[in-house]
């Protein structure tokens, strides 16, 4: 028989040794933490667990349990036990739900950050899991776009290349990043089931497709609120007008308004104000509108949001 001992946690019996289940010592660490209410190590040690040998599903449920509980329990406390560098300004990790209209409509889990002032991503990599590649810059895997801005800082943003019909799976990811610099980052982050919003905001009097007539166009939309939204967490509303390319991709927006907490329902180019210097009026030509809540909450060192999002496609031809 081997030497073990077993502990009695929320969880149930685990027992404490490798050599008995090759249980992970970080896992069983914060499990530990957990029943003493030290949150910050509960967090450090699930990183640790999840960059050490590959933990078996039941070691995954009890990952999943100490997250959910914690978050629970003490949202004001959690940390995935991780910094982002300092070159770095912030980082968002988002999980959209995308619709054109009632037929098609799609989910997709997007990062994005901004980077200081002559600091570059050089790799990008995000699992799920324990290996699922869904982006791998150097590989191309995925889509990864970078774009300086005019105050010489730079934002990134890193997806899957294409969005899914079903909600973007629950569970941990890794994420692995170098800059230019040499530096090295490896993290992590979790998607709970609920990050998946399972409605969108509305247009009202816009269908996809639409010719319109002026440069200087109106927009409408119903207030919305996703059902997922919790008391915890704040939003904000995003309204976009963005060129489309041939290509099919978005330029950059000639109109952009966001506010947090906004109860704002409508947006005229002609006389309501943006949030930075805009384009306008529209050059005849092909156009995105779209309008987004995204929920959000601090889980330190990333911001984690919901996106409720809707466009629509229209022609600019006066």
């Amino acid at each position: 028989m081997f030497n073990s001992v077993f502990k009695k946690t929320i969880f149930g019996i685990i027992i404490s040794t490798t050599q008995a289940w090759g249980a992970s010592p970080a896992l069983l660490k914060a499990q530990e933490a957990y029943l003493a209410k030290d949150n910050k190590t509960v967090f450090t040690s699930i990183h640790q667990a999840l960059r050490g040998p590959k933990l078996s599903q039941a070691e995954m449920r009890n990952l999943s349990g100490l997250y959910s509980r914690v978050l629970a329990e003490a949202p004001q406390q959690a940390d995935y036990g991780w910094t982002l560098p300092q070159q770095m300004n912030k980082m968002r990790v988002m999980v959209e739900y995308i619709a054109t209209d009632d037929s098609n409509k799609n989910y997709n889990l997007v990062v994005t950050g901004n980077l200081k002032a002559g600091s570059h991503i050089k790799s990008f990599i995000i699992k799920k899991y324990p290996d699922l590649v869904i982006v791998d810059k150097e590989k191309n895997i995925g889509v990864f776009k970078s774009e300086s801005k005019a105050n010489n800082t730079e934002d990134f943003r890193g997806r899957p290349r294409n969005g899914q019909a079903l909600p973007v799976p629950s569970g941990a990811y890794l994420i692995d990043f170098s800059l230019d610099s040499g530096e090295k980052t490896s993290g992590w982050f979790y998607i709970a089931e609920d990050m998946n919003s399972p409605a969108n905001p509305e247009f009202v009097g816009l269908t996809n497709g639409q010719v319109i007539t002026t440069g200087t166009p109106s927009f409408s939309w119903k207030m919305f609120q996703s059902p997922n939204r919790k008391a915890d967490e704040e939003y904000q509303v995003i309204f976009a007008v963005n060129p489309l390319k041939d290509d099919g991709n978005w330029g950059a927006a000639n109109f952009v308004f966001y506010q947090n907490n906004s109860k704002v329902t409508s947006m005229n180019l002609a006389t309501d104000t943006p949030s930075e210097p805009a384009q306008v009026p529209l050059a005849d030509g092909n156009y995105v509108a779209s309008i987004a809540y995204n929920d959000y909450k601090m889980i330190s060192p990333v911001w984690m949001l919901r996106s409720s999002k809707i466009y629509k496609k229209i022609t600019v031809k006066k």
